[in-house]
């Protein structure tokens, strides 16, 4: 489940976007996000350095989209949304993304396992037997590794 925060304008699109995404599991940050979703090239552009970014754009910017995406953007979603769409390309972006501590110090190698793990469980919605075998791990070894990071439920 990722740290998703919404640089958007329109109102509406962030309660729909907001809805969609909590339901798929993921939170909202103001600081220190995992994704974070834009309505402008630029802006996505600027915070590219620090997390894994998609900006929104309707078809007649897809142009800009894709220079973006030329200078570290990971992706673009097309408005109006198309159902499913948004939250396969936030999974997408939360497993590409790289691990970085809020302090800007190199990731323990437990963080890193931590967020493989949970990037892992994610994409087999929350199958620990699925995960486990995914990971080359046994599932008590998965149980007692979410028991230590009070990973309850995706």
């Amino acid at each position: 489940m990722a740290r998703i925060k919404l640089d958007i304008k329109d109102g509406t699109l962030q309660i729909t976007l907001r809805a969609l995404l909590e339901a798929d599991g993921h939170s909202f940050v103001s600081e220190d996000p995992e994704v974070v979703l834009t309505d402008s090239c630029e802006r996505a552009v600027d915070v590219a350095s620090y997390s894994s970014t998609i900006v929104l754009v309707p078809y007649s910017q897809v142009r800009p989209a894709v220079d973006a995406m030329k200078k570290g953007v990971y992706g673009y979603a097309l408005l109006p949304l198309i159902p499913g769409e948004i939250q396969v390309m936030v999974r997408q972006a939360f497993e590409y993304s790289p691990v970085k501590p809020p302090d800007g110090k190199d990731a323990s190698l437990t963080d890193a396992e931590r967020r493989h793990i949970l990037a892992i469980l994610l994409k087999c919605r929350n199958n620990k037997s699925k995960a486990a075998k995914m990971l080359g791990i046994g599932r008590n070894t998965l149980w007692r590794k979410m028991k230590r990071w009070d990973i309850k439920k995706l």
